[in-house]
C-alpha cells in the first residue's frame, strides 16, 4: 500500500460520503508519510441521522488500517475532537 492508494481510498470515501449530501464537511486533519488523519460529518443524509467521525488512514506495506470515533450527531465538540486526535496519532 502507498500514499497513493491512500489518497485514492479517500477521494473514493469523500466521493461516496457526498453523494446526495449537500450539508457533508469533509476535512483532512493531518497527512503524514504513513498516515492521514481525516473527519467528516452532515446535518443528515440519505436517511441517515446527522453524523460525524474522525478517521485515521494507517499504511504499511501490505495494508490499508482504518481507526475510526464515529460521533452520533452533526459536529464532533472541539474537547473531544482534542482528545481523538491525540489518541488516533498514537494508535498503530
Amino acid at each position: 500500500m502507498n500514499e497513493t492508494n491512500a489518497q485514492a481510498f479517500l477521494n473514493l470515501m469523500k466521493e461516496n460520503l457526498s453523494k446526495d449530501c449537500p450539508s457533508l464537511n469533509f476535512n483532512v486533519i493531518r497527512q503524514e508519510t504513513k498516515y492521514i488523519i481525516y473527519e467528516w460529518s452532515h446535518k443528515g443524509c440519505n436517511s441517515w441521522p446527522a453524523n460525524s467521525e474522525i478517521t485515521k488512514l494507517s499504511l504499511n506495506s501490505e495494508n490499508l488500517i482504518s481507526f475510526s470515533f464515529a460521533y452520533k450527531n452533526e459536529v464532533i465538540p472541539e474537547n473531544l475532537k482534542d482528545i481523538y486526535i491525540e489518541v488516533l496519532k498514537s494508535a498503530k
